[in-house]
């Protein structure tokens, strides 16, 4: 499914950041093969943006890491980029196949395939209608129940897809076409506080406690999050917002000088 690849990061950044804290070389090995496991199970599911959120988590925890354990981090990252090099250039023109996926990701983004093109003029066409549509009421939306404008004709895929014209891939474009200014800046703007919660938590934190770690995941989370629901359908819908809503809870619990300060 779609937001299977949000979910499936949620657990991969959670291995990542367990790694950071291991001390002994059972948890370890344990943590990196678990790690695989996940990495694994993203690059089957054939999804783009599968391999969009790995980045993302990569990117957001590398760069924790790199400040918690520097040596660490240097070890594992210059192999990895060495081999990732090699396989890009082993599987950069093959199309099918699980190993092929990640490579095929980067690639559309380049030279698509027939495949990929195919898909992709179908989302661009569908963005279009989607912000054609949202300049008919910017201010409020056209709201909840009522479909975009097909400006321009897409295929009709209704027969598996019941709310094709009803949930873009673009979900903050959707979010703005259901709710106008109002409703965006409102949704936005709760995502910008969660961020900024989870850095207070960091700046405040020891690096080696808990709660250092549990604000690096949670802010990983949350950014994965967002940029995901800039490619596919994730707010429509309880499974697709579940971990997301899991990660704001927790991060409004997160223990800052301010929320100590109001606790007294």
């Amino acid at each position: 499914s779609h937001e299977g690849s949000v979910i499936m990061g949620v657990g991969l950044v959670i291995a990542g950041a367990a790694l950071m804290r291991s001390k002994d070389a059972k948890t370890t090995i344990g943590l990196i093969i678990y790690g695989l496991f996940v990495f694994g199970a993203m690059i089957v599911t054939g999804r783009r943006a599968a391999t969009l959120v790995v980045l993302v988590a990569g990117l957001s925890l590398g760069g924790f890491s790199l400040i918690r354990r520097p040596a660490l981090t240097i070890a594992i990252a210059v192999p990895v980029l060495l081999v990732f090099g090699a396989y890009l250039g082993a599987f950069w023109n093959k199309e099918y196949g699980a190993l092929a996926q990640p490579a095929r990701a980067i690639r559309s983004q380049i030279d698509p395939t027939p495949r990929d093109d195919s898909s992709d003029t179908y989302r661009l066409i569908e963005k279009t209608n989607v912000i054609e549509t949202v300049r008919v009421n910017r201010v409020f939306g056209v709201g909840f129940g009522r479909p975009f404008i097909q400006f321009q004709q897409l295929p009709d895929l209704t027969s598996f897809w019941p709310l094709q014209f009803f949930t873009p891939h673009q979900s903050v474009l959707w979010l703005w076409l259901k709710m106008g200014w109002l409703g965006i800046s409102v949704v936005l703007g709760f995502v910008v506080v969660l961020l900024k919660r989870c850095l207070e938590a960091l700046q405040e934190n020891d690096r080696d406690s808990p709660a250092w770690s549990a604000a690096a995941v949670l802010f990983t989370v949350t950014l994965m999050f967002v940029v995901y629901s800039t490619v596919d359908i994730a707010f429509a819908g309880a499974r697709q917002l579940a971990p997301m809503a899991v990660a704001a809870a927790l991060i409004l619990q997160l223990k800052t000088a301010r929320r100590a300060e109001s606790n007294d």
